[in-house]
């Protein structure tokens, strides 16, 4: 489950400039789950500390559709088995 964190934290950083601070990967049945910390960018933290917290979500959610496919991919490396569902969501507090 390392290998997910790691990917998707480097898939971040690649894309964003900056990657989470923390990320821990379970799997649960047939259920992968990765936990992102902290990767904001300091554009984006500072939009939420503004109140503008629909603009990062939109942003991200955005960028989560367009990359769903390199986001499969490396799940998909790490198990060994083929991504039936992607979900993703971003929420700033905590």
């Amino acid at each position: 489950m390392a290998s997910i964190s790691t990917g998707l934290v480097q898939l971040h950083s690649r894309y964003y400039g900056k990657g989470p601070t923390q990320a821990k990967t379970h799997l649960v049945d047939d259920t992968v789950i990765c936990v992102l910390r902290g990767g904001f960018t300091r554009v984006e933290r500072t939009l939420i500390e503004q109140g503008e917290s629909d603009a990062v979500h939109h942003v991200r959610r955005s960028f989560q559709r367009a990359m769903e496919e390199q986001f499969r991919d490396i799940v998909e490396s790490a198990t060994g088995r083929r991504v039936v569902a992607y979900m993703s969501q971003v929420h700033e507090d905590p």
